[in-house]
């Protein structure tokens, strides 16, 4: 799929309110000035000093099935929960392996069996980020990457109206062809502050805390897929 607002696909989340620590000054960045090509690719720049950003929003992926997400993202590091029907998973991303931990409602929803369910649940797993179960999470291994695929659109994009999200300033990119909005601080940095996206697959997305870097840890004795099979 190829949208504005791009998931970035794993096992658990077809991925993918802001105070933004690296935005200062109290005047216009100019962005709401630009068109909506234009003003993409000024966002799209700035992500790229990017170190650390808090993304949490939900997904619907259909069928009525919905995804939440609450991750703090680094340049190769990540860490949060996502829920999946009634379960939670945490999850950290470091070094290359992605560790999971879910209760036994998430493994079920994501469609493991009872025995399964049963072994796994409430212990820390781990698998290769580029080759287990959550290989799509190797996207965050490179964050600007992410960005980019984030902030990739499939059509015509027109700028829209200034806004404000909690008490932000906010110029407004919207995808033509559907209608999916991505909104863009408009002081200090144009750094993605929400992505709304509209159709069969909807959801919100916010960005938050740029800069705000996240202690993150390898769970001890997290048991390794790749070896038990």
């Amino acid at each position: 799929m190829n949208r504005l607002l791009r998931p970035v696909a794993t096992s658990l989340v077809l991925l993918p309110a802001v105070a933004l620590v690296a935005a200062c000054g109290s005047g216009s960045n100019g962005i709401e000035k630009l068109s909506g090509a234009q003003a993409l690719k000024k966002v799209q720049a700035a992500t790229r000093s990017v170190q650390w950003v808090h993304v949490k929003g939900r997904l619907d992926q259909g069928a009525g099935h919905t995804v939440q997400i609450d991750l703090h993202l680094g340049d190769g590091k990540a860490v949060g929960t996502a829920t999946v029907g009634n379960g939670t998973l945490d999850v950290r991303l470091l070094n290359g392996l992605v560790y999971f931990r879910g209760n036994a409602a998430a493994f079920s929803a994501l469609g493991a069996s009872s025995a399964e369910t049963a072994s796994v649940a409430g212990k820390w797993l781990k698998s290769d980020a580029t080759t287990g179960p959550f290989a799509g999470l190797s996207a965050f291994r490179d964050l600007h990457s992410a960005f980019q695929a984030l902030l990739r659109p499939s059509g015509k994009l027109e700028a829209g109206p200034v806004t404000t999200i909690n008490g932000q300033k906010v110029a407004t990119i919207i995808e033509v062809s559907d209608g999916s909005k991505l909104y863009v601080a408009d002081t200090g940095q144009p750094l993605p502050v929400r992505i709304e996206r509209s159709g069969a697959q909807s959801g919100r997305i916010d960005f938050t805390d740029y800069g705000k870097a996240v202690s993150v840890q390898a769970p001890p004795n997290a048991i390794d897929l790749n070896q038990a099979g």
